[in-house]
């Protein structure tokens, strides 16, 4: 019974042979086994059940899964270590398919000789699951003759290192770490992915293959670069590769230049669900492109040296996300297509002599454009890292201001619908030219301050605000500030068109000499400069917009449709007939008039909240809400009816629940659906006579006292009486009525004759 036990693991299969790796001279064979007594390798054949259990201590012993083979590995107390160059505790051949389980309550420790992986899958499949928990480490790189071993993944073999293989984590608790660079000289060997690629020469990494994360608690860490040069490990990945995480709790972190999850080249991430953090001395997810993808979970991503999250392709459908760069928060480069569908994202950029933009491109000499941005939804919080130069909220890189240095372009931002919310970085600290804050969305400082870009906005609630600095504040949307010495021109401010949204556009104080940054507008030119173009701004649908100052006017400024308040109190317009498409706010000391001609309309689920004043001399319409304790007309009437009658209706109403401040001095009715108004003599009710029979009236009711015309109830009603059907009778119609009555008396008289 005691040998029984010993044999016998959880999750192995009944009847499994056994490997003891303390024993010192085992057979040469065993069930689904071979043991090289040479070379100390156990060698897993075909398709099998194996336990391993125990010890190599003061050997070589290790295991190697032949190619093609199939195998059911179960560790139980194994410990696999000391071993030399080229050795692998457990090494997958070309093929190789392995599904490894982690018996409850083992611990299982697996460290690599020098190059190669704690497990090495190169070529082939690995699936880890169980209860247990296995630490597996990689070796060392050695100079110019390979670099450092993953710690699950690719051996550091040849110039590029091996690839990562295909590798499932299913469950378990899965600690990895890549063996260390040798980082004496630039093109010494690189340090391995925790998982993922083995490192190798000149700072090349292998492929990261394919990583699936479905469960378990795993903690990946890529090897050091070893010295002052060189490079080091991703936490998870490689050069390319596939990375999915869909469970549990992942925490990833790359070293000596390495990111946290990603790597070198194009690749995939995809992250689905679970617990993520990943930290990279280059990025924290991503690499020099490729394609992110963020579907759900919890997601912390923080960039040493590089973006918290980078990429070609960055898309976030979901999920909470808090990424923080060294350089920009979400982004880099020259920004890509960064697409945000949902979620909650809060992107921060990096802290130095320039700040890193939050969302958009790197900061840098010159700075890197803002990309393609779309905002479709959720909540996104973004916020320019702080320096001399502050970064922008979202849009372009900054850039330190030496000459030819200029900051990166907006690029295209275009803002759908969610709740956003861009800050630029406050300027921070001294030197010869002083500090400037960066742009709430737009173009990013430099020697010349980029160009605001192409910005769009048709829907949710927008506030950007521009960073302070002591020499110059940042424009709540346009171009960057200029802050060569001597003439280095500010940002033009870019074509900007709201056409829906609620937005407010605030420029950053600036203090002593200073200026303070235009709300809407180009960036300012510091020392001597000259200021930006001022852009153009396109107001054409239902968009409202708050702005510190617009700095673009005449042919600049295009007001068709839409709402704008200026300043502290003014001057507030509003253009054409709008429906705002997110609730707003009439601020304190601002006033909004609706003309005659106009129309606003508050629709179902939209509230205006007035602090301020409104005057109606036009319509306030739709089923929305107004509230607030400023001055305005009179809330809709209540308990509004229209009865019909013959080829008339009576309409009947109580007062409205709140006067907006003013007596109320008449109503007036409508029988068109508001287009033509009458006085009603009566305060609450009214009776339209002359009507259509069988037409379907639209009526309403509106109150009114010294602000102008209140919210408007509506009701229909068809004129023809209760018998009608809706309709009139003719004559024709009558008689025939009165004579079928008369011919079923005379019928009834005649059968009694």
């Amino acid at each position: 019974m005691l040998l029984f036990a010993a044999c016998f693991a959880p999750g192995a299969a009944w009847g499994a042979s056994t490997i003891y790796m303390y024993i010192e001279e085992p057979g040469a064979s065993g069930e689904g086994w071979t043991y090289d007594s040479s070379t100390e390798v156990y060698t897993i054949t075909g398709t099998t059940d194996v336990i391993v259990t125990g010890s190599n201590f003061g050997s070589q012993r290790r295991i190697m899964v032949e190619a093609r083979a199939t195998a059911s590995i179960t560790l139980n107390g194994v410990t696999i270590e000391g071993l030399d160059i080229n050795q692998s505790p457990l090494l997958l051949d070309t093929s190789a398919d392995v599904t490894l389980t982690l018996a409850a309550g083992s611990n299982n420790i697996l460290t690599a000789g020098i190059r190669s992986a704690g497990i090495q899958t190169t070529s082939g499949d690995l699936t880890i699951n169980g209860t247990g928990r296995l630490e597996a480490t990689g070796g060392a790189g050695e100079d110019e003759n390979g670099g450092a071993g993953a710690g699950i993944g690719g051996g550091g073999y040849g110039t590029t290192g091996g690839a990562g293989g295909t590798i499932t984590i299913i469950g378990g608790t899965v600690i990895a770490n890549g063996g260390k660079g040798d980082g004496t000289t630039q093109d010494a060997s690189r340090g391995g992915a925790g998982i993922g690629g083995g490192g190798g020469q000149a700072g090349s990494a292998g492929s990261g293959g394919r990583i699936t994360i479905m469960g378990g608690t795993v903690t990946a860490t890529g090897g050091d670069r070893g010295g002052d040069q060189g490079m080091g490990g991703a936490g998870i990945g490689g050069r390319g590769g596939e990375i999915t995480i869909n469970g549990d709790k992942v925490t990833a972190t790359g070293n000596g230049g390495g990111a946290g999850i990603g790597g070198d080249g194009s690749g995939t991430i995809t992250i689905d669900g679970g617990e993520v953090t990943a930290t990279g001395s280059g990025a924290g997810i991503g690499g020099d492109g490729g394609t992110i993808t963020i579907n759900g979970g919890t997601v912390e991503a923080e960039g040493g040296g590089g973006a918290g999250i980078r990429g070609d392709t960055i898309t976030i459908n979901d999920g909470t996300v808090i990424a923080t760069g060294g350089d920009a928060g979400i982004g880099g480069g020259d920004g890509g297509t960064i697409t945000i569908k949902g979620g909650e994202v809060t992107a921060k950029g990096g802290t130095g002599d320039v700040g890193g933009a939050g969302i958009g491109g790197r900061s840098g000499n010159p700075g890197g454009d803002g990309g393609t941005i779309t905002i479709e939804g959720g909540k996104v919080t973004a916020t320019g890292g702080t320096g001399l130069r502050g970064g922008a909220g979202i849009g372009g890189g900054g850039s330190p201001g030496s000459p030819g240095g200029p900051g990166g372009d907006g690029g295209t931002i275009t803002i759908k619908g969610g709740e956003v919310t861009a800050t630029g970085g406050n300027g921070t600290g001294g030197g010869g030219t002083g500090n400037v804050g960066g742009a709430g969305i737009g173009g990013g400082v430099g020697y010349s301050g980029g160009d605001g870009g192409t910005i769009e906005i048709s829907g949710g609630t927008v506030t950007a605000n521009g960073g302070a600095g002591s020499i110059g504040g940042g424009v709540g949307i346009g171009g960057g500030i200029g802050i060569g010495i001597g003439g280095g021109p500010g940002g033009v401010g870019g074509e900007i068109t709201i056409s829906g949204g609620t937005v407010t556009a605030t420029g950053g104080t600036g203090g002593g000499p200073g200026t303070g940054g235009e709300g809407i507008g180009g960036g300012a030119g510091i020392n001597g400069g000259i200021d930006g173009g001022t852009g153009a701004l396109t107001m054409d649908g239902d968009g409202v917009v708050f702005a510190s100052s617009v700095q673009p006017t005449g042919s600049d400024l295009t007001t068709t449709r839409g709402i704008l308040f200026i300043g502290d109190s003014g001057p507030d317009t509003m253009y054409g007939n709008v429906t705002p498409t997110d609730n707003f706010t009439v601020p304190n000391g601002h006033t909004l008039t609706i003309n005659e001609d106009q129309i606003l309309t508050i629709k179902a689920g939209v509230t205006l909240t007035n602090n301020g004043k409104i005057i109606n001399h036009g319509r306030i319409d739709g089923a929305g809400t107004i509230e607030g304790d400023g001055d305005m007309p009179p809330s809709v009437p209540q308990d509004f009816t229209a009865t019909p009658g013959i080829a008339q209706a009576a309409l009947a109403w109580s007062a409205p629940a709140n006067d907006g401040h003013g007596a109320i001095t008449g109503y007036q009715v409508s029988s068109n659906n508001g287009a033509a108004w009458v006085t009603a003599p009566d305060n609450t009710s009214h009776t339209f006579t002359g009507l259509a029979n069988g037409t379907i009236y639209t009526f309403k009711v509106r109150a009114e006292n010294e602000f102008g015309y209140g919210m408007e109830a509506s009701a229909t009603a068809t004129p023809g009486g209760p018998d009608s059907g809706g309709g009139g009778c003719d004559a024709g119609a009558g008689m025939a009525g009165m004579l079928i009555p008369v011919l079923a008396l005379w019928g009834t008289r005649r059968r009694r004759e």
